[in-house]
This record gives structure tokens, C-alpha cells and sequence, in this order.
């Protein structure tokens, strides 16, 4: 853009100047003699304006015209090139103002296209950025859809393992029930024949009751009998000292009384007998004492083994009763815990598709 205040009459000036030198004018050599001032765009126009002036002045003196005639044309010819060049200088600063505005209009315009540019680039960036996570989201969709049929998969092995599960409950549930009704049936026939046995040992007991109560009545008897017969006793050896004694006073006076001592001898022979009889009478007491004492302790014996059998009896129905809870418990232990793992697989199951629905 050329200098403001270059006209072409400084052009001019500086073209005579040189060519007065004797150099050759030329747009350096101008703009050298001008101080290095000007464009070379502006001043070009302004040399070929001289140089054309120049020649028009060379073909006027060539031409002969009067001096006069040749005065007014050179003024008119100065006065056109003078509006020429105020003009082409007016031309030149509406030029340079529009060359200003296209400048700033192109700082603009590269400014603009440099955002467009950074802004185009962020777009491709962005638009890779999507291409690239569109991609990733094809392959999680892929990975996804397969985790949702393996989900699925493993969903449908689980309803079969419950149903399975189901079933084994099912078939637990009636084994059960059966042992329940077996256990049932057994301790309603325990039941019965302990009734029974109880009936029936309650029936001996009473019987054996009855007994023992006439065994002791006949013990008593027998015993105040012995108790009778042991004063009898007592009062036959009273009896008899007494009479040892008459019978050493009789045989003191023996020689005195022989007949009564004869007749006492007899008395006395007839008391032993008395007393022979008496003592084996007192033995036999005795022996059915002893028959009736070893008869209670049979009685005695056979109701403590009834005793110990139905504790028996009682004692394996208890174990029996404890056998049914222990397996009772054990079953629903076993049912619980299944029941537990189902429940967990089913939560596992609905965490995992859970998951992958938020996934999608």
C-alpha cells in the first residue's frame, strides 16, 4: 500500500531530477531519489503517466504546431494530467481505503476461518470421538446382548433347578409325611400295647396285691400262732422244770412213792409227747413261714421286672420320639438351606440382569 501525500507530481519531479543526472528512470531509481518512500505499485502508474506526457510532448515538437497553440496545449495537457493524477489519487486512497477494509475484512474472514478451521477440527475430533464410542457402544451392546442370553441361559437352568428343587421338596415333603404316618402309626401301637401291657401288669399287680395281703394275713396268723405256741412252749418248760424238779423230790422219795412216781414217769412220758407233737407242729409253721416268705419274693422279683420292662419300653419310645425330632429337624434344616440357596441364586440372577438392563 503506497504512502499517503505521494502525488504525481513528486514522481515527476523526482523523473526529471534523473533524467537531468542522466540516469536511467526507472521505478527503483524513483523511489530511491524519492528517499525510499512510495510503493512500487503506486508509483509505476505514475512513471508510465510521465513517460507517456513525455512522449506526447516529443510528438507535438515533431508535430510544428505555433508556440502559442503548442503553449495552451501543453497547459491544457498539464492541467488534464494534474486532474489525472489528483484523480488517480483520489482513486488510490479510495483503493488503499478499500485495500484497508479488504485487509481487515480478510484478518476477519482468517479469522473466521481459523475458528471454522479449530471448529471443523473439534467437529472431526468429536465426530472420531463418536465414531470410536458409537463402536464401543456397538461392542458393549454385542458383549451385553450375549451377556443377556448367557443371563438368560443360566436364568432358565435355574427355573429348571428350581423346579427341580420344587420337586425334591415335593417328594421330601411326602417322604415325610410318611414317616410322619409311619412314626404315627408306630407310636399309636406303642401306645396301645403299652396300654395294654400297663392294663395288663396293673391287672398282675393286683392280683399279686391280693396275695401278698393274704400272704401277710396268713404270715400274721402264722406268726401269732408261733407267738401262741412259743408261750405254749415257754410254759411247758416251766412246766417241765417244775416237773424235773417233782421228779428229783420223787426220786428223793422214790423209795417213799414208787407208784406215784411210777404214774408221774407216765405223766411225764405223755408230756414229752405232747411236746414232740408240739415242736414238730412248731416246725411245720415254719416251713410254710419260709414258703410263704419265698413266694413274696417271687411276687417281689417278677413285679420289678415287670417294672424294668415297661421303663424299657418307655425309655426306647423316648428314643424313638428323639430319633422322629432329630430327622424332623434335620429335614428342615436341609429344606431351609435349599431353600436359602434358591433364594440367593435367584437374587444373584435378578442383580445380574438388573445390571444389564442399566447397561443398555
Amino acid at each position: 500500500m503506497a504512502r499517503a501525500g505521494i502525488l504525481y507530481s513528486d514522481v515527476v519531479r523526482a523523473a526529471t531530477e534523473l533524467l537531468a543526472t542522466g540516469k536511467t528512470v526507472t521505478v527503483d531509481n524513483v523511489r530511491k531519489a524519492m528517499g525510499d518512500t512510495g510503493s512500487k505499485s503506486t508509483i509505476a502508474p505514475y512513471l508510465k503517466q510521465w513517460k507517456e506526457s513525455q512522449e506526447g510532448e516529443a510528438r507535438l515538437q515533431q508535430a510544428s504546431l505555433p508556440e502559442g497553440l503548442l503553449n495552451q496545449v501543453k497547459a491544457l495537457y498539464a492541467t488534464l494530467q494534474e486532474d489525472a493524477a489528483l484523480n488517480m489519487q483520489a482513486q488510490e486512497a479510495e483503493f488503499a481505503e478499500k485495500e484497508a477494509d479488504f485487509a481487515s475484512q480478510r484478518a476477519t474472514w482468517q479469522t473466521e476461518q481459523q475458528q471454522l478451521h479449530a471448529a471443523a477440527e473439534q467437529f472431526r475430533s468429536e465426530l472420531a470421538e463418536w465414531r470410536q464410542s458409537t463402536r464401543d457402544a456397538e461392542r458393549q451392546c454385542t458383549h451385553l446382548s450375549q451377556s443377556l442370553q448367557q443371563l438368560q441361559a443360566e436364568h432358565q437352568a435355574l427355573l429348571q433347578r428350581f423346579t427341580d428343587k420344587e420337586q425334591q421338596v415335593t417328594e421330601l415333603k411326602q417322604q415325610n409325611t410318611q414317616q410322619l404316618r409311619q412314626f404315627e402309626h408306630l407310636q399309636q401301637a406303642a401306645l396301645t400295647q403299652r396300654q395294654e401291657e400297663r392294663a395288663s401288669f396293673e391287672a398282675r399287680s393286683s392280683h399279686l396285691e391280693v396275695q401278698l395281703q393274704h400272704a401277710h394275713q396268713q404270715l400274721q396268723a402264722l406268726q401269732e400262732q408261733f407267738a401262741r405256741q412259743s408261750s405254749e412252749q415257754s410254759s411247758l418248760m416251766q412246766l417241765y422244770e417244775a416237773l424235773l424238779n417233782s421228779h428229783q423230790q420223787l426220786k428223793l422219795s422214790a423209795e417213799q412213792d414208787k407208784l406215784s412216781l411210777q404214774e408221774l414217769q407216765f405223766t411225764i412220758r405223755l408230756r414229752d409227747q405232747e411236746l414232740a407233737g408240739m415242736a414238730e407242729k412248731t416246725a411245720f409253721s415254719e416251713q410254710k413261714r419260709q414258703q410263704l416268705h419265698d413266694e413274696l419274693q417271687i411276687t417281689r422279683h417278677m413285679h420289678a421286672q415287670q417294672e424294668k420292662q415297661c421303663r424299657k419300653l418307655e425309655q426306647e419310645q423316648q428314643e424313638m420320639r428323639e430319633l422322629h425330632e432329630v430327622e424332623r429337624r434335620q429335614y428342615e434344616a436341609s429344606l431351609l438351606k435349599l431353600t436359602q440357596e434358591m433364594q440367593r441364586e435367584m437374587a444373584v440372577a435378578a442383580a445380574r440382569l438388573a445390571a444389564t438392563h442399566q447397561g443398555k
